[in-house]
C-alpha cells in the first residue's frame, strides 16, 4: 500500500497531513471518524526491524502506561509493510523545537518543566517491573500551550530486569554508563539526561562537558548533581531531584526565615507610614524615568546611544510595550542581525523584581504580547541577516495568530506565515528525490504562498511578500512541477505579483523564462 494523506485505516483513521518524517516512520495527523476526534498515527515500516521486532517492544511498553504526561496510546494496527501507533495528538512543539529558535526559559519554567520531567521518570522507574526511558532528550519532549509536558516515543526504553544488546540512547544526552555498557544503566542515567536538558533549558547553550563556573544558584547545584559522571554521586532517584526543584530558591534556612520575619515586623510600621508619604513622589519619578530615557532613545545621534537608551526604559518598566517596539525598530533599521536577535531574546528572559522574566511581564497584556510577536515574527522571517530566518520567525508568528487583539489582517497574516515556516525543516526541496507525502506537503505549501498574496497588508509589507514568493518560484520551479503544479498556474503567480509590485520585474522575467525552457524541453520529450 502507497502510505500518504488521503488514506483511511480500517475505515476509521483518515490521514489528514504529514506532522514529521523521520529515518524509521512517519507521523501523521488524522482523524478518528468514529469519535470525531484528532489522534496522531505513527508508521512504522516492518523492514526496519528486521530481526528486532522493536516494535512490539515499544506497543508492550505503551499500552500499560497511564500518565498524565506519556501521551496515551488508543490503538495499535498492523499490515503487510507497516505497523501503525494511534495515539494522543499533542498540540505543541518539541523542547528541541522551541531550543532551536533561541526561545529562553525562565528560571520558573526551567522548574516547573522539571518538576513535570521528574513525575514521570518517577513512575516509570517506580513501575513493579521498572522501565529505564533510556533516550531523554529535547525531541522527545513536547510542550503544550496548557504548560504541559509529553513524554512520546518509547522506542529505546527498556525494563530493567530485562537488559537487552540493542543500542540506546543519544550521544549528547546519553550518560557515561549508557556509552561504556549497555546493560549497566539505571534510573540514575535518565536523570543525567535531565540534567542536560535542564542545563540547556537554563543556560540557553549545550553542555560543554565541565561547568565553566562554580555552581551559585540552588538550581544551577541541583543541574550539577545530576551529571555528574559517576551514578552514586548524582540523585538517587526522581523523587529526590523533585523534591529539590520544588524548594529552590526558598531559602538558605530556617533561622534565615525566622530572622528576616523579625526584622520585617519590627520595620513595618515605619515603613507603612513612609510609604503612604513616599508613594506618590515615587510613581511620578518613576513614570517620568521612563519617558525620559525614551525621548533620549527617539533624539540620540548614534545607534548606541538610541539602544542603550531604550533598554534602560525596559529595565525601568518591563510591563509597557513601548520600550521593546521602539528597540526592535531600531534593531531593523539596517536589518536583523543574529547578535540583535539574541540580545532581544537575552532581554525577554531577563528576571524582574517580581520575580518573572521580562516576557512574561509583557504577556500580561495580550495585545502588547500578540504585537510585538508579530513584528518580532516579522523581522525574523523577512529581514534576518538580510535573508529571513523561518526558523525563528516560526514561534513568534503562530503566538501572534492565536492573538485576538491585534487587526484581523494581521492575525491572518501571521497564521499564514507561520504555516509556511512550519513547512522549512518538514520538507526537502529536491527534484527527483520526493516521496509521496513529501510531494502532497509541497503541495501544501504552494497554496500557501499563494493564499499570502490575497492577504490584505500594508504597502512596506506588500513588496516583501511579492519577493518572497517570487523568490520561492524561481528557485523552485521544477520541484513544484514535480509535484504536479503546473506551468500555467505559477506563471499566472508571477503575473498578478508583477501588477503588484513592478520593481520585481527582473525577477519575474527569469521566471518565466525558465519555465518556457522547461516547456520547450517537454515538448521535445
Amino acid at each position: 500500500m502507497q502510505l500518504g494523506t488521503g488514506i483511511c485505516l480500517q475505515e476509521r483513521y483518515f490521514l489528514m497531513e504529514v506532522l514529521g518524517i523521520g529515518g524509521t516512520s512517519t507521523v501523521f495527523l488524522a482523524m478518528d471518524e468514529r469519535i470525531q476526534r484528532k489522534r496522531a498515527v505513527k508508521a512504522i515500516r516492518k523492514a526496519k526491524f528486521s530481526g528486532q521486532r522493536l516494535w512490539e517492544k515499544e506497543s508492550l511498553l505503551l499500552k500499560r502506561l497511564h500518565h498524565r504526561n506519556i501521551a496515551e496510546i488508543f490503538d495499535i494496527l498492523e499490515d503487510e509493510e507497516f505497523i501503525y501507533f494511534v495515539m494522543e495528538y499533542v498540540e505543541g512543539y518539541t523542547l528541541r523545537e522551541l531550543m532551536s529558535t533561541g526561545h529562553r526559559f525562565s528560571q520558573k519554567k526551567v522548574v516547573d518543566l522539571g518538576v513535570q520531567i521528574c513525575e514521570v521518570l518517577s513512575y516509570l522507574h517506580g513501575q513493579k517491573a521498572p522501565i529505564l526511558y533510556g533516550d531523554l532528550k529535547p525531541e522527545n519532549l513536547m510542550l503544550e500551550k496548557t504548560g504541559r509536558i509529553v513524554l512520546i516515543d518509547f522506542g529505546a526504553s527498556r525494563f530493567l530486569d530485562k537488559p537487552d544488546r540493542v543500542c540506546w540512547g543519544t550521544e549528547r544526552y546519553a550518560a557515561p554508563e549508557q556509552k561504556e555498557d549497555w546493560e549497566s544503566g539505571d534510573a540514575r542515567s535518565d536523570l543525567y539526561s535531565l540534567g542536560i536538558i535542564l542545563y540547556e533549558m537554563y543556560y540557553g547553550k549545550n553542555f560543554s562537558g565541565t561547568f565553566s563556573d562554580k555552581p551559585i544558584s540552588d538550581l544551577e547545584k541541583i543541574i550539577e548533581k545530576c551529571i555528574r559522571r559517576i551514578p552514586k554521586e548524582r540523585y538517587q532517584s526522581a523523587q529526590a531531584v523533585k523534591r529539590e526543584l520544588k524548594c529552590s530558591g526558598k531559602g538558605n534556612s530556617y533561622k534565615m526565615k525566622i530572622f528576616c520575619f523579625g526584622t520585617v515586623c519590627s520595620l513595618s510600621i515605619g515603613l507603612l507610614v513612609l510609604s503612604r508619604i513616599f508613594s506618590q513622589q515615587a510613581e511620578i519619578l518613576f513614570r517620568e524615568g521612563y519617558e525620559r530615557y525614551m525621548t533620549a532613545g527617539r533624539r540620540g545621534m548614534e545607534t548606541e546611544e538610541r539602544v542603550g537608551a531604550f533598554l534602560k526604559a525596559i529595565d525601568l518598566n518591563p510591563w509597557k510595550p513601548d520600550g521593546y517596539a521602539a528597540l526592535l525598530e531600531e534593531y531593523r533599521q539596517d536589518g536583523f542581525s543574529q547578535e540583535e536577535y539574541k540580545t532581544f531574546l537575552e532581554l525577554l528572559g531577563k528576571e524582574s523584581g517580581q520575580g518573572i522574566s521580562y516576557e512574561e511581564c509583557l504577556a500580561q497584556s495580550e495585545e502588547a504580547y500578540g504585537r510585538l510577536s508579530y513584528e518580532l515574527g516579522l523581522a525574523c522571517y523577512f529581514e534576518w541577516e538580510g535573508y529571513g530566518n523561518k526558523q525563528y520567525a516560526f514561534p513568534w508568528l503562530e503566538q501572534a495568530g492565536k492573538c485576538e487583539k491585534i487587526t484581523g489582517e494581521e492575525r491572518q497574516m501571521s497564521m499564514c506565515l507561520a504555516s509556511i515556516a512550519a513547512y522549512h525543516g518538514r520538507i526537502k526541496m529536491q527534484e527527483g528525490e520526493l516521496t509521496h507525502p513529501e510531494q502532497e506537503l509541497i503541495r501544501r505549501y504552494w497554496k500557501d504562498l499563494q493564499k499570502m498574496l490575497d492577504i490584505p497588508r500594508s504597502a512596506e509589507l506588500e513588496r516583501l511578500v511579492c519577493k518572497e514568493v517570487a523568490g520561492q518560484i524561481l528557485q523552485y520551479l521544477a520541484v513544484f512541477q514535480e509535484c504536479g503544479i503546473e506551468g500555467q498556474e505559477l506563471k499566472n503567480c508571477l503575473e498578478e505579483i508583477r501588477t503588484k509590485d513592478g520593481e520585481l520585474e527582473t525577477v519575474i522575467r527569469e521566471g518565466e523564462g525558465l519555465l518556457e525552457l522547461m516547456d520547450v524541453a517537454e515538448e521535445k520529450t
